[in-house]
């Protein structure tokens, strides 16, 4: 869990600085690998850490909304995750396009109610699937990369002999 978590605090440190031009919802492909591995109260705690990360970086909404925002998220789309199996290699993209359609949703009603409808389709509709890119890219590759690094490692160790 340490090297998803990683994965998404550099996305948030520096996604602002590569792609100013998108608005990436960094820690949704943390959750959909979060909710698979964890119990509902430990994923609502995680997410509501996550969004204090979110909040302390950004200036530009009220604090506690992006906190209360991943709360809601996660209660809504936890019991999704049976859906998703962790053997699949599309799992954690799939999943975090839920969980991006969703946390978007619940961002726009929060922080721009007036605007919804003006914004609906590219915050909710286009931007989840460039998270879904995001996952894939970020987290299912380095991931399948770091298993199997890890498993060639330790196929050359030797064998204990009884």
């Amino acid at each position: 869990m340490i090297f998803p978590f990683l994965l998404a605090l550099f996305a948030l440190l520096f996604s602002t600085s590569i792609f100013p031009f998108l608005r990436l919802l960094v820690f949704t492909p943390f959750f959909a690998i979060a909710f698979q591995k964890k119990t509902f109260l430990q994923s609502l705690w995680i997410a509501a850490l996550c969004g204090l990360l979110v909040d302390l970086m950004s200036s530009n909404t009220r604090f506690g909304l992006y906190s209360l925002s991943h709360v809601i998220c996660a209660g809504a789309t936890y019991r999704f995750r049976r859906h998703f199996f962790e053997e699949s290699i599309l799992s954690i993209p799939l999943y975090t396009g839920l969980i991006s359609f969703t946390l978007s949703l619940i961002q726009t009603l929060l922080i721009y109610p007036s605007l919804f409808f003006s914004l609906f389709f590219t915050s909710c509709l286009l931007m989840p699937l460039a998270d879904v890119a995001y996952a894939f890219f970020w987290f299912t590759c380095p991931l399948m990369v770091y298993h199997t690094v890890r498993l060639w490692i330790f196929s050359l160790l030797p064998k204990k002999r009884p």
